[in-house]
């Protein structure tokens, strides 16, 4: 078992948030168990 200090798992918006700080768009959910996201790096012109 994990220390609590160290299982902090995000929540949907918080790796939303993180992914969308890093440039990633398109941002969609997985319909399986747990939380899976998936998106696109954006395009820098």
């Amino acid at each position: 078992m994990l220390s609590p200090h160290f299982d902090q798992p995000q929540t949907e918006s918080e790796a939303t948030r993180a992914l969308t700080k890093g440039k990633i768009v398109e941002i969609q959910r997985l319909a399986n168990a747990g939380l899976n996201l998936k998106g696109k790096k954006a395009l820098e012109i």
